[in-house]
């Protein structure tokens, strides 16, 4: 069997989640894998959420 990687990239509301679920409604089950940045990010990596400030020279 040979894998295969999608990666959904995009500003926020632009219909990536939409997509994501679309896609793996259509793949088989049993071989597809929906993986959600924030989930990655506080379940797995325990980071936090903050807020950052980009600073002008």
């Amino acid at each position: 069997m040979t894998a295969t990687l999608i990666l959904l990239r995009g500003n926020s509301a632009s219909g990536k989640t939409t997509l994501a679920n679309k896609l793996a409604a259509r793949l088989p089950q049993a071989q597809t894998l929906v993986l959600h940045q924030d989930m990655l990010r506080r379940d797995l990596l325990h980071a936090r959420t903050t807020k950052t400030r980009l600073r002008s020279p």
